[in-house]
């Protein structure tokens, strides 16, 4: 699982989902948009953009899995 909060505001989210627990994280901050990574002890590697909608909720749409060939 991963703990995700908007540090402006009380909002926070939990993803949840991956094959194994979460080993490593990555953060981009790109000028409107946060895109978030995360590899698994699996190796799969998990990207997510994160965003407030029109609510002031946290959104985390899925955009991409890679998974490791080893």
């Amino acid at each position: 699982m991963l703990r995700i909060a908007h540090r402006h505001s009380a909002e926070r989210c939990l993803i949840r989902g991956f094959s194994g627990q979460i080993v490593d994280t990555a953060f981009a901050n790109i000028l409107h948009e946060v895109v978030i990574a995360a590899v698994d002890e699996t190796g799969r590697v998990y990207v997510y953009t994160v965003y407030l909608d029109v609510d002031s909720k946290v959104k985390y749409p899925f955009m991409q899995q890679l998974a490791s060939r080893l």
